[in-house]
């Protein structure tokens, strides 16, 4: 098969090392993969060497209407076929307005079928942006500037959603947001094990960040937008109260911060923090991740978080940490005190509590380790995942085939 991935963003976001993870396992079952992207800002040398092209929108379009961007071969490894080097699966990384954009510009020009992958609550994250009057007039097409394209319209995405075969999701509970009738497949992102794996701190590392000695240490590798603000604000207060409580605590902050705290909070928040920004290199994300005491995901169950799977949760299981999230989405499958700390709330209060339960016990701490790297191996596989992908797009052509241009 030739398969197409189109992102939303660049290879700075999560959503590429998902894409990364399925396409290098899809090329190693003798498929073909390319990556779509609109721009090239940051993140361009984030996965090294690929397998695959990576191209711009605009590139990517031209090369498939010339018949360019597959090579054809003799065999199909998906279905035995001849493979003339046409685009089989354009699989949209969420239907967000540029991915439409761009699914609708090729489907004027070449068949193809549309898989378009869900892992958010995109009508949440639109509100979030948008706040309730603006998405109340989005709903009705009616804002007074565009629809941003970073967004999911709803105005606009009933027919995008129409036109998809079928739908990818990163967690079964997606599949509310699903058109009645149309094929779902589920399948949870891993991480690449050769970089994202247990270590001893590094000494050097935490003297480079100047952490205090004896203080304990978290780290957050995460984006700070309006949809999970808030969140974020009860990780600071956790380590805020920790240090209130006599327990000297630190956060490594990893990531950009796309809306600013309320006033005179930042500076508060921050006291017991260390920013990094957004960092690009794997190798020392990992690095940092392996310094930390405990991993924490704050949150609550709410329209958001029901509705996603925290990309950064992989990286947190398979450094054989501690790891604190709250019992929503992932927190709903693992076990508490086994698998990880799950908390009803994870908020300032209970975090700091369940931190000090943890350093609490040297024996918790351990079984809590242990515990996570567990749950990393017997519940994240890119192999696994990639074979999933095969199945569903496999079917999807068998039922469907591809849908024709229109004229």
């Amino acid at each position: 098969m030739n398969i197409l991935f189109a992102l939303y963003h660049n290879l700075s976001s999560n959503s590429a090392s998902h894409v990364d993870g399925v396409a290098r396992q899809l090329i190693a079952r003798g498929h073909n993969c390319a990556v779509a992207i609109p721009d090239a800002d940051a993140g361009t040398t984030r996965f090294g060497t690929t397998p695959y092209r990576v191209l711009l929108f605009d590139e990517a379009a031209r090369a498939l209407t010339a018949g360019r961007l597959f090579p054809p071969t003799a065999a199909d490894a998906g279905g035995g076929a001849e493979n003339n080097g046409a685009l089989d699966v354009l699989h949209c990384w969420t239907p967000r307005e540029k991915l439409r954009k761009f699914r609708d510009r090729l489907a004027a020009k070449i068949p193809f079928s549309t898989v378009i992958h869900l892992e958010d609550n995109e009508w949440q994250i639109a509100r979030s942006f948008l706040g309730d009057r603006g998405f109340s007039l989005a709903q009705r097409d009616k804002l007074p500037h565009a629809f941003p394209e970073s967004l999911t319209s709803p105005v606009h995405a009933p027919a995008f959603f129409a036109a998809a075969a079928g739908f990818t999701l990163l967690i079964d509970s997606l599949a509310e947001l699903v058109p009645p009738g149309k094929p779902t497949s589920v399948f949870w992102p891993a991480v690449d094990t050769q970089i994202f794996h247990p270590r001893e701190p590094n000494p050097g590392l935490r003297k480079e960040l100047n952490i205090p000695d004896g203080a304990a240490l978290f780290v957050y590798s995460g984006n700070m937008h309006a949809a999970n603000f808030r969140e974020v604000r009860s990780l600071y207060l956790a380590i805020h109260l920790l240090n209130r409580q006599g327990r000297p605590a630190r956060l490594i902050r990893l990531g950009k911060d796309d809306i600013r705290l309320p006033y005179g909070y930042e500076d508060w928040a921050r006291q017991y923090s260390i920013p990094l920004g957004f960092v690009e290199d794997r190798h020392r994300i990992a690095d940092i991740l392996g310094l930390a005491d405990i991993l924490i995901q704050p949150g609550r169950p709410d329209p958001f978080n029901d509705l996603r799977f925290p990309s950064k949760l992989p990286e947190f299981f398979a450094m054989a940490k501690p790891v604190i999230l709250p019992r929503t989405n992932i927190g709903l499958v693992t076990r508490h005190l086994q698998d990880a700390y799950v908390l009803d709330n994870a908020n300032g209060p209970n975090i700091a509590a369940a931190v000090t339960h943890i350093l609490g016990s040297p024996y918790l701490r351990q079984q809590l380790g242990q515990g996570a790297i567990n749950f990393y191996n017997n519940n994240f596989s890119w192999q696994r995942a990639a074979q999933t992908l095969e199945k569903f797009y496999t079917a999807l052509l068998t039922t469907n085939g591809k849908t024709e241009p229109v004229a």
